[in-house]
């Protein structure tokens, strides 16, 4: 799929995705993979995606997040990989539609510290507003250093006053490795200086 998107004129993408919806339609994982290399085919074209695609992209990503794995049994690499694929789909194309599935993985205890990452990205790409719930995990001192570290990253993809205030209150009572990354942060933001 991958070198067909690549060499297909971007006119006949829409039959590409008519195709492979039809084929795929009650397979999911298999929708997520043609998906993946559709986009891929497209960035090594070196073109974006067109709405045909990006409206298929974002109905994946709409029907992957219905499906957040509420048991540890169920967060296998396939469906990890899913759900980072959702948000960063999600992200990407700014669906606040989806805001509320992107703070339901965010919150989800069984999620590993990479979704969460991409998903605190999405979040932030999305609204700066979701800024105070990924402060709360970034304050946490039950949180891991590495996972407090990426919330400091995704709260610096934003320049508003909030974030870097968040970020700035960040820093107190962190361990050293999370002061280093929020500092690090701020000092490349002009309203962090």
């Amino acid at each position: 799929v991958e070198s067909m998107t690549r060499s297909l004129p971007v006119s006949d993408m829409g039959k590409l995705i008519s195709l492979a919806k039809k084929n795929t339609e009650q397979n999911l994982d298999l929708q997520y993979k043609m998906a993946v290399a559709t986009f891929q085919g497209m960035e090594q074209k070196g073109e974006k995606p067109g709405a045909a695609l990006q409206n298929w992209y974002t109905s994946l990503a709409e029907d992957i997040l219905k499906q957040i794995p509420n048991e540890q049994e169920g967060w296998t690499d396939e469906a990890r990989q899913q759900q980072r694929y959702a948000a960063e789909v999600a992200g990407r194309y700014k669906l606040t539609a989806l805001v509320p599935a992107l703070q339901k993985l965010f919150l989800q205890p069984h999620a590993d510290e990479d979704t969460r990452a991409i998903t605190a990205n999405a979040l932030m790409d999305i609204s700066a507003n979701n800024g105070p719930m990924i402060a709360q995990v970034l304050a946490d001192g039950d949180a891991g250093i590495s996972l407090r570290q990426k919330m400091a990253h995704a709260l610096g993809r934003s320049e508003n006053a909030q974030s870097m205030r968040l970020l700035g209150e960040g820093l107190k009572g962190a361990p050293m490795e999370v002061q280093e990354a929020v500092a690090t942060v701020l000092a490349t933001k002009s309203q962090g200086k």
